[in-house]
């Protein structure tokens, strides 16, 4: 009788309920689904993966060798200890690879490099490629990256040894100088073992924490994402990511692009959750979350005896473009483009044949459908744009990125914003037309069917594997339909349950994005504020849902008391981020430092990576603010040190005349233990540029070739010069900073900073 009465009462009550532990369902399951559950224990079976056996060696390279730079003795220390450990291990063929080259991205680099090689001969002289990279950045020890994936080889290459013979041959490359541009596995290609490549599994960081993401299959290759499907414990995988990264939304690049550029298919796996501690002193040991190595390290194990028996097909002879994503860490979902459209049009003509038998028994009318349509539009519109106006309003107080530091700010105050927004929107829409609840519900459903079907026709039109988001949510808002039309008497509670699957692959989805790019905006080097990004891809979230559970939302009644509650919530969180700290020690602002030595002296000179002003991240005294960097960062620079002249180090070899006016100049420039050096030549004096490698330089390309690890006896290089006159020569070496500089830096700056720090040691000369 009670309960009777209080649902007499609060006819709502029950339905908003259902809603809300619909969405607290879905939040956990998506949380869930992202934690790494599996365990290694150190007395595993000789042939399985084992976390507890490979981090040693992650400790042995972060804690006890530290930075692993290209070219310096960190790096050749981790080298060495890499061959030791590996020739341990009974069967496996070692060899270390020196290796120069040349290689032109945004700049052109000059190297020699120094790969690990290890070979597990198989039934066939056809091979697997296992790639992770050695090196570290000068600014962090790289314990996820890549420390972590280092060691899952090394287990792996053990395992694999400690089982019987393979079909195919496993090759590994502990490569050099990945992150002074993928070198070492430009470098890979010119050894003997690469001509026996077949397919490659490339292991990678963008974070410390989490399951290892697949983010990248070669472009048509659906046989390696199936592959994947069939072998990963636990799978974790997204087609947004290859979206975002191919479309250069992400500011890093990986060994799977040199490895593509030459033929091979493969994918590309990484750690990417807490991008804080990317490229920071943060990526320690103590940062990899337990149960994340095992996740990636039994999964790549499966995957390796997968591939070992799986027909691969060479000459390029690959399929059509893939679709690849997993669902709630469980299913692994993988299919063509073609595929992908199939399914597409299945949804599409059911969906259609269900709003034709509405119209036909007239439960749905054309008009009030159309305005079904322009009410789940204007629901869509406004879930996006009032979160978006409101985080511009932030920067407008001059208080920007207050989620950096705690995410959740950005999810309930943004999200709260759109579901605000959208609920108003769409109340203001169908205000005044007395429209009955039940109908104005179902045409609703119906309106977001439609919508949702434009989605997924739209993004499946631009070749996005994104598309299959829009298929699910199409999925879900039709099945509500069908359920309000034909089966009245099912209640609105069941109706929100109904949408669950969809809002998990809508919650994973916008989850992979958030977890990237939250972090990520640290380190974006914009100039300006990413606040209106973070706010709008939240915002297209909540919107997306609203319009997802259009029916449900407009049958559950009480729209005012909800838009009330949503909206206080909304800007209670917006008022949160205006004032809680947008830095601390665990999610630290990002800076850019150099020692420049040179020229008339001595002085810092700092470069932030985001928007929130450079100058209160400054303890006070010791840089004095400057015109904005080249990106449009703010910059600054000390005052001036003495310090004695630096002698540029370059000997002139030769210099011969040619026709037409030209002269051929011959150079030499001594390394001084650096472990890299700029050479800037002005463009308009160059005609051609070579090295003591092939041709590096085209006339349209820039002037400045980065050496690195330059050789001990000097780096020698030929220049083509036109005119007669001396020509201006910038040179600059680059050195890793010593205890005592990195503490002057960090008395400078505020203690929820980080900073990497280079000495560079500039210099400049002339060519006769």
């Amino acid at each position: 009788m009670a309960s009777e009465t209080l649902a007499s009462k609060f006819p709502s009550l029950r339905a908003w309920l259902s809603a809300l532990a619909a969405f607290a369902l879905t939040v956990l399951a998506v949380l869930h689904a992202a934690r790494p559950t599996a365990s290694g224990a150190a007395d595993a079976p000789a042939d399985a993966f084992s976390e507890a056996r490979a981090l040693p060696l992650v400790r042995h390279l972060t804690e006890d060798i530290g930075l692993r730079v290209v070219g310096t003795e960190g790096s050749r220390r981790a080298s060495e200890a890499l061959v030791r450990r590996l020739r341990e291990i009974p069967g496996l063929e070692v060899e270390v690879q020196e290796v120069s080259g040349g290689r032109v991205g945004w700049r052109a680099l000059d190297y020699r490099v120094r790969n690990v090689l290890a070979r597990l001969p198989g039934g066939s002289p056809e091979a697997l490629l296992l790639s992770a990279h050695y090196d570290s950045p000068p600014e962090s020890v790289g314990a996820a990256d890549d420390a972590a994936g280092v060691a899952v080889m090394v287990e792996v290459a053990r395992a694999l040894a400690a089982s019987g013979r393979l079909p195919r041959t496993v090759v590994f490359n502990f490569n050099e100088g990945e992150e002074e541009g993928l070198l070492g596995a430009d470098g890979f290609m010119r050894h003997p073992w690469a001509r026996d490549v077949r397919a490659f599994i490339n292991l990678e960081a963008a974070g410390a924490r989490g399951k290892a993401l697949l983010f990248q299959v070669s472009e048509g290759d659906a046989v390696i994402a199936r592959a994947y499907q069939r072998a990963f414990p636990q799978p974790w995988a997204m087609a947004v990511a290859q979206d975002l990264f191919q479309g250069g939304l992400v500011p890093s690049d990986t060994d799977f692009r040199v490895y593509q550029e030459h033929g091979l298919r493969g994918l590309d796996l990484a750690f990417y959750e807490d991008g804080y501690a990317y490229h920071s002193a943060l990526d320690r040991l103590e940062r990899l979350e337990p149960g994340g190595i095992q996740q990636l390290g039994e999964g790549v194990l499966a995957l390796v005896r997968e591939l070992a028996r799986t027909p691969l097909r060479t000459g390029g002879d690959t399929s059509e473009p893939v679709v690849f994503y997993d669902v709630l860490g469980r299913w692994m979902v993988v299919h063509s483009r073609t595929a992908a459209v199939v399914l597409a049009a299945a949804v599409t003509l059911l969906a259609l044949a269900v709003l034709g038998v509405g119209l036909r028994r007239g439960v749905l009318q054309g008009r009030r459908l159309l305005g079904g349509v322009g009410r789940g539009a204007s629901m869509l519109v406004a879930g996006v744009a009032v979160p978006v106006l409101a985080s511009l309003g932030l920067t407008l107080l001059g208080r920007t990125h207050g989620w950096y530091a705690h995410p959740w700010l950005a999810v309930v105050g943004f999200g709260a914003l759109s579901l605000a927004g959208g609920v108003g929107a769409g109340a203001l829409v169908s205000r005044g037309r007395g429209e009955p609840v039940e109908e104005r519900a179902t045409h609703g459903a119906a309106g977001a069917v439609v919508l949702w079907l434009v989605a997924l026709w739209a993004l499946s039109a631009a070749g996005l594997g994104s598309a299959y988001v829009a298929l699910w949510m199409a999925a879900g808002a039709a099945l509500v339909l069908v359920v309000r039309m034909f089966l009245p008497r099912v209640g609105v509670p069941v109706q929100w349950w109904l949408l669950v699957p969809s809002l998990c692959v809508l919650g994973q989805f916008v989850r992979c994005i958030l977890v990237f790019f939250i972090p990520a905006a640290g380190r974006m080097s914009l100039g300006v504020s990413f606040e209106p990004v973070i706010a709008g891809v939240v915002g297209l979230g909540g919107a997306a849902a609203l319009l997802l559970a259009a029916g449900p939302v407009e049958a559950s009644g009480a729209r005012k008391r909800v838009l009330g509650v949503v909206a206080l919530v909304g800007v209670a969180g917006w008022a949160a981020m205006a004032v809680v700290p947008v830095y601390d020690a665990e999610h630290p602002k990002r800076i850019r430092a150099e020692r420049k030595v040179g020229g008339e002296g001595q002085r810092w000179s700092l470069l932030d990576e985001d928007a929130p002003a450079l100058e209160h991240a400054l303890r006070g005294g010791g840089c004095s603010r400057v015109d904005a960097g080249w990106r449009g960062d703010e910059a600054c620079e000390s005052a001036l040190e003495r310090a004695p002249a630096v002698d540029a180090g370059m000997r002139v070899l030769s210099s011969e005349g040619e026709a037409g006016g030209l002269r051929t100049v011959s150079l030499e420039l001594e390394a001084r233990g650096a472990f890299a050096i700029d050479i800037t030549v002005p463009s308009q004096s160059v005609v051609a540029w070579t090295s003591p490698l092939p041709r590096l330089f085209a006339p349209e390309d820039p002037y400045t070739v980065r050496v690195i690890a330059p050789p001990a006896e000097g780096w020698k290089t030929t220049l083509t010069l036109k005119g007669d006159g001396p020509v201006p020569v910038s040179i600059e070496r680059r050195y890793l900073a010593n205890g005592a500089l990195q503490t002057k830096l960090e008395a400078m700056l505020q203690p929820w900073t980080t900073a990497d720090l280079v000495v560079v040691e500039t210099a400049s000369a002339s060519l006769p």
